[in-house]
């Protein structure tokens, strides 16, 4: 196995390992932003969408989708 194989199979593991999440955490995920969302908007939890993917370099690509019905009037303290 040549040293550049070597290097972009290590690579493709150490991305591998980073791009895992661990079990139950888009359902944590998923409840957090149904609490902060609900607090602004009127909208129905399941049509709440949550991408995680990861880029070339590693980084997550978050994309978040929901329709609301309407925007909440703002409490103020």
């Amino acid at each position: 196995m040549s040293k550049e194989n070597t290097i972009a199979r290590l690579k493709k593991v150490l991305l591998n390992d980073k791009i895992n999440m661990p079990n139950g955490l888009m359902q944590l995920i998923k409840s957090d932003l149904v609490k902060i969302l609900s607090a602004y908007f009127e909208f129905d939890k399941s049509n709440l969408d949550i991408v995680i993917g990861n880029d070339k370099d590693g980084l997550c690509d978050i994309k978040i989708t929901a329709k609301a019905e309407r925007i909440k009037p703002p409490r103020f303290l």
